[in-house]
């Protein structure tokens, strides 16, 4: 991860309630591994990542359900054919 990639997020408030968050401008150092930025306040600030992956959730779902009907159509075949099969034997 390059420092282009990092960012500073600040939590705003009045008093003791929160109202929002803001991105503060911050230089990165490649050689020192430290960020810098200029704040007006003590605060709660965090390094964030700009850069994020959409988590691809629904990859398998669509595998997942096809498996799940099949094999309840397989679990419906098993039943049909043991209830002929006694029905045969009787």
């Amino acid at each position: 991860m390059s420092g282009k990639d990092l960012a500073i997020i600040h939590e705003t408030h009045e008093g003791d309630e929160v109202t929002g968050y803001e991105i503060i401008n911050a230089t990165y150092d490649e050689n020192t591994n430290t960020m810098t930025f200029e704040a007006d306040s003590f605060s709660n600030y965090a390094i964030i990542s700009k850069l994020a992956e959409n988590p691809k959730t629904s990859d398998t779902l669509y595998r997942q359900v096809l498996l799940l009907i099949l094999s309840l159509f397989g679990f419906a075949y098993g039943l049909a054919s043991l209830s002929k099969r006694k029905q045969f034997n009787s």
